[in-house]
């Protein structure tokens, strides 16, 4: 846009109109056709400029173009020459559509990854999860629903299998193979007979005599062995011989200590009471047992029982039982 100053020299140094000063020789700014018409040049383009054709016979349409112009600048829609890139607004933070299509694209290649071609839609998904929009809670109340866990045989209803305590109790009464001991009574139940005895000892162990079976009790015990090569059976006497043990007669050393009709029956000689103390006869060994009192009648507890020779004095003047030669 000229300036005054642009078409005269009349103008102050500012370029600008003045009135001038006649008495200091200084001419009035003269307004020149050129500056005129450049005014007027400006003016029509404004008007041209907002769209509007010139009509001379219209003073304001300067004002209307100024108007049209301000509201072609504060409406979008009728601002021209508008880029149409991302780039031509100068923005770096956002994605254009070619690089948002690449990202989704990844993103679904990423969540598909290697799943079954009948699952690599949310469709596909839906349906096998039934289009339950709460499958998790379905499930949640499907699992409050189970079972709880059990750790012991009773949790589960078991009741035809031993448990733990019960079986490392039964495994502690057992005997070794290898031989153990037993604390409690023994009682073996079974049909037998000569060919299926219901106690069998074998043993593949060789020698001059073998122990077979023990009977201890407090104050005594029985001995049963085999001696080799022979079909007899011996039994242990208090002198740590033998007596050899047959079907009918007992023996010791040889000799009958009592025949079949004679054995635990009174024989005169041989079955004595005892009332009071008492010297056996002499010979032999006797068998004894006998109970103390006192003076008074009243038994003063225990029992004494006993292998002894004869000739050996027994009881005292208040004692009572018997003795009986047993060889």
């Amino acid at each position: 846009m000229q300036k005054i100053g642009d078409s005269t020299s009349t103008a102050n140094g500012a370029g600008e109109f003045t009135s001038g000063q006649p008495g200091s020789g200084i001419d009035s700014t003269m307004i020149m056709a050129a500056w005129l018409n450049a005014v007027q040049r400006e003016l029509v383009n404004v008007v041209l400029g907002a769209g509007e054709a010139l009509n001379p016979a219209d003073d304001a349409q300067v004002l209307k173009a100024i108007k049209t112009l301000q509201e072609l600048a504060t409406t979008w829609e009728k601002i021209s020459g508008k880029p149409t890139t991302i780039g031509g607004y100068g923005i770096t933070d956002a994605l254009t559509k070619t690089e948002t299509g690449t990202a989704i694209q990844k993103a679904i290649a990423d969540l598909v990854a290697s799943s079954p071609e009948a699952l690599d839609t949310l469709k596909e998904l839906a349906e096998a999860l039934g289009n339950d929009p709460y499958f998790a809670t379905t499930v949640m109340n499907a699992l409050a629903g189970k079972a709880a866990k059990a750790t012991t045989l009773a949790g589960y209803g078991i009741s035809d299998a031993p448990t733990t305590e019960q079986m490392n109790t039964a495994l502690g009464r057992k005997v070794d193979s290898a031989g153990g001991q037993i604390s409690g009574a023994l009682s073996v139940n079974v049909t037998q007979s000569l060919d299926a005895p219901a106690l069998s000892i074998n043993t593949a162990a060789t020698g001059g005599s073998l122990a077979l079976l023990r009977l201890r009790g407090p104050n005594s015990g029985i001995l049963l062995s085999h001696t080799n090569g022979t079909n007899n059976l011996s039994i242990l006497t208090t002198t740590g011989g033998t007596a050899s043990i047959s079907a009918g007669d007992v023996l010791s050393s040889g000799s009958i200590c009592h025949t079949a009709t004679s054995f635990m029956k009174p024989v005169a000689g041989q079955w004595l009471s005892i009332e009071g103390a008492l010297t056996l006869p002499p010979g032999g060994t006797w068998a004894f047992q006998f109970l103390n009192f006192n003076n008074t009648g009243s038994f003063l507890g225990g029992s004494r029982t006993g292998l002894v020779a004869g000739g050996t004095q027994l009881g005292a003047s208040t004692s009572v039982g018997f003795a009986w030669r047993i060889q």
